[in-house]
């Protein structure tokens, strides 16, 4: 979309220039290349400047995105990278089409690289975590307890899952729910292993808490990107209106003008009815007294 928009803009600064060169009238397409422009620095925190001879010079981050009624295309491109590994992923990252890396700071390409290569990794990281806490807290009560065949010591979650994705429930009960240990070993009645278990849900300093964390602070981040979004918004708007001010066309002003010159034409009209009355009894009337 970046590039598509960038072409069309380099391929309407060149008909402008033509035009303008011939003697036309080309403000409508400096209307649809101004639009544009707007569109593209949606996309990414784009420079825009216009040239003395009536063309765009749209640049990001040094690199000429149009220029002289040319476009020089951009690329997505993919790299390895040791912190993201872990998750199978590579940083993902915009550049010119000679390789040089692009560094944005606003926009939706921005936004989407940001969730790619830091929001995305980072939830990953402290769900892993979380799933981590679960394993470890749950495996510490339950292999302390005693299964209805008498066996202790085992886990109720694998131990080998470090991540979310391999979170699992261990071998050592899989299918087999006698293995399961709720109770202390006092009495096959006894059930004080299951309630310490259930008492981890509601433990401040245990993984449920752990995730309810996780969650207020993704929704905390959610809430500060929503408000940053909607001022910036807000400015955007309050500058359109701006602009619209200034070159824009007011129906109710351009009403009130054309009244103006409605009025001001019948009181002419009146008052050169009113001279031609008068030259009229001048030339007609006057010397005719006593005839």
């Amino acid at each position: 979309q970046l590039n598509n928009l960038a072409e069309s803009i380099a391929d309407l600064d060149r008909n402008i220039i033509a035009g303008v060169a011939t003697g036309d009238d080309p403000n409508g397409l400096i209307d649809q290349r101004d639009r544009m422009a707007t569109e593209l620095a949606g996309l990414t925190d784009v420079q825009i400047n216009y040239e003395m001879d009536g063309q765009i010079r749209l640049s990001l981050n040094g690199h000429d995105l149009v220029s002289d009624g040319q476009w020089n295309p951009v690329r997505l491109t993919s790299a390895p990278d040791p912190a993201l590994a872990p998750f199978g992923y590579e940083r993902v990252s915009l550049e010119t089409d000679t390789g040089r890396p692009l560094t944005l700071h606003s926009g939706a390409i921005h936004g989407a690289l940001a969730a790619a290569n830091d929001l995305l990794p980072q939830q990953r990281t402290e769900l892993d975590a979380v799933a981590v806490s679960i394993t470890t807290a749950v495996n510490t009560l339950h292999a302390a307890g005693t299964g209805l065949d008498g066996g202790t010591g085992r886990n109720l979650f694998d131990p080998a899952g470090t991540t979310a994705l391999s979170f699992a429930v261990s071998a050592d009960v899989a299918g087999q729910p006698a293995r399961l240990a709720a109770s202390d070993g006092s009495g096959p009645l006894d059930n004080s292993v299951a309630r310490s278990l259930a008492e981890l849900g509601t433990d401040p300093g245990g993984p449920a808490a752990q995730h309810g964390e996780m969650l207020a602070s993704l929704g905390n981040r959610v809430r500060l990107l929503s408000n940053a979004s909607e001022a910036a918004g807000l400015a955007s708007g309050r500058a359109d209106e701006a602009l619209q001010n200034e070159v824009g066309v007011s129906l109710d002003e351009e009403l009130a003008d054309l009244m103006s010159a409605q009025r001001a034409y019948e009181a002419s009209a009146r008052m050169i009815s009113a001279i031609d009355g008068m030259l009229d009894t001048l030339i007609n009337r006057t010397g005719l007294v006593g005839r």
